[in-house]
């Protein structure tokens, strides 16, 4: 008899429990505990929640996706240095199948701690324990799982006051492995009062490896007066799953600027919850994917205006061919106390053929007077006059068809405040377009 998706994940808890971090505390082994049984109560999310209507999962229930706890996996130091040295990191962090592998860089510095969670839940556990336990009472289902799961992750704390010039590099590498492994890492960045900081976490695939699910989770604290700029790309093998959370806390004159950009994956989803707890605090939440066959990117923030005199902006965009498809759904919240909030958002797509499908629902819920507000969406097809004008004059067809699509993409691309790491994805874009080079040449 065939065991239920919740069995099956307390049947593997108990075969990996004894090796994942934090056994030996007890506070901490309770933790998973408890998020288990709460995954058990909530299962897999279903298409008549509201949140995942749009989302098929069926493809993650029908398999019994095992951790693997004896395969850390190996890559030639030549190849990852490599990967790596592609952004120009102050250090970088390398996880390899979800487990910590090195650090590469600046290795000491007085203005930030840069670890993996394992190690800092076997030596200093009390350290995290006020941030894993805030919001374990409101975790979603795959929160839940990725909370009794995590196996690793990174832990950064920038110190207060400290201005770190170049970003903090995250790579998260998975290789050849059996088919249907889950991994669950866990983030915790808090960044100090005062603090200035860039942050870009790269998801990648070195190797064929169809069917892995990637369950990532992190808390962002940004403390008062803090700026920071986080950038995610998600570009893994293209029959794998990615699912992540983001919780980011605002405090008072933070700033936060995200970026995110969905390229592989069969099924992707960034799930973004933004709260402002200080005032005068603002968040910028930019996105853009591109998909085609038959795979599918979602994107879902929620962004709650709780205090006065905060500013949000949100702009996604998505770029769909052969049969992809794209749910976009952003949610701002302005509660009764928040006068004086300003909060825009914005979702535009891009429809390349007749059956790529987009699903986008944006949404204000506005319980202050004195607030300014906007939102809107978008989806069509390539403007056909721009089209001709350009052939008309000489370029050909296919080039100027990709033109067109990396101008579309262009103005998110735009909103990366780093000029270094705003040319590396302007040229990683252009590598997926067709007639790359000549277009790398036409918008130099």
């Amino acid at each position: 008899m065939k065991t239920t998706p919740t069995e099956h994940y307390h049947q593997q808890f108990t075969v990996v429990r004894s090796e994942l971090p934090g056994l030996s505390t007890p506070w901490f082994d309770q933790l998973r505990k408890d998020a288990l049984n709460r995954f058990s109560e909530k299962g897999f999310p279903q298409r008549k929640a509201e949140d995942w209507k749009y989302t098929n999962l069926s493809v993650l229930t029908d398999h019994n996706y095992v951790t693997k706890t004896d395969q850390i996996g190996k890559i030639n130091d030549g190849e990852i240095n490599s990967i790596a040295g592609e952004i120009d990191a102050e250090i970088s962090l390398v996880l390899i199948n979800g487990r910590f592998s090195k650090l590469l860089g600046n290795l000491t510095s007085e203005n930030f701690r840069l670890e993996n969670l394992a190690t800092l839940v076997s030596r200093e556990p009390e350290t995290i324990r006020e941030y894993l336990a805030e919001s374990a009472e409101t975790l979603t289902a795959f929160e839940s799982l990725n909370t009794a799961f995590m196996a690793d992750g990174v832990y950064l704390h920038v110190n207060r006051d400290a201005k770190i010039s170049k970003p903090i590099q995250i790579l998260h590498v998975t290789t050849s492995q059996d088919d249907h492994v889950h991994y669950n890492t866990r983030n915790l960045f808090i960044f100090g009062e005062n603090s200035e900081v860039r942050i870009i976490e790269r998801f990648l695939s070195l190797d064929s490896i169809p069917g892995y699910l990637n369950n990532t989770v992190s808390q962002v604290i940004l403390k008062d007066g803090a700026k920071a700029e986080y950038i995610k790309l998600q570009d893994e093998d293209p029959q794998s799953f990615h699912l992540s959370v983001h919780r980011v806390h605002l405090n008072r004159d933070s700033r936060f600027s995200a970026h995110s950009f969905s390229l592989g994956g069969l099924l992707s989803r960034n799930d973004v919850r933004v709260d402002f707890l200080g005032e005068n605090a603002s968040c910028n939440l930019n996105g853009l994917f591109l998909v085609d066959g038959e795979r599918q990117a979602d994107n879902y923030t929620t962004t709650e205006h709780r205090v006065p005199r905060c500013q949000s902006s949100e702009q996604y965009k998505g770029i769909l061919n052969d049969q992809g498809k794209g749910v976009f759904r952003g949610k701002i919240k302005v509660h009764q106390d928040a006068q004086k909030s300003d909060a825009r958002l914005n979702n535009s797509n891009l429809l390349l053929s007749e059956k790529a499908e987009v699903d986008t629902m944006p949404q204000l819920e506005i319980y202050a007077d004195d607030v300014k507000c906007s939102h809107g969406s978008g989806s069509g097809q390539l403007d056909t006059e721009q089209l001709f004008y350009l052939t008309s004059r000489g370029i050909d067809h296919a080039v100027a068809h990709a033109l067109l699509v990396f101008g579309f993409a262009s103005s998110v691309l735009e909103r990366i405040e780093s000029e270094s790491l705003k040319g590396f994805f302007k040229n990683l874009l252009i590598s997926r377009l067709s007639a790359n080079r000549e277009i790398k040449e036409l918008v130099q």
